[in-house]
């Protein structure tokens, strides 16, 4: 694979990487809590005006904003549906 692009792109690699070592009957589960878990931070971050997370620089997109995070959620949302046929309201 080419190295990504985008924040969006490396995040959507990397989630599928890690989504493929969980075994399919687990797989909704495991993407629920991953979305929860960027869920509570990007209400963080916008709660603190940015302050809530401390968050190691990525070396190439750097630290990631509420946009990224709500970039991250969608990516979430579609492996969701993509992997799960989950269909989120």
């Amino acid at each position: 694979m080419a190295a990504p692009d985008t924040f969006t792109d490396w995040f959507g690699a990397v989630l599928d990487e890690e989504l493929a070592k969980v075994p399919v009957e687990k797989r909704a589960a495991w993407l629920q809590r991953q979305r929860n878990v960027y869920i509570r931070r990007h209400r963080r971050f916008h709660e603190t005006d940015g302050d809530s997370e401390a968050i190691a620089p990525h070396p190439k997109f750097g630290v990631p904003t509420a946009f990224d995070m709500l970039a991250f959620i969608t990516i979430i949302d579609q492996r969701m549906v993509q992997h799960c046929g989950m269909v989120l309201a």
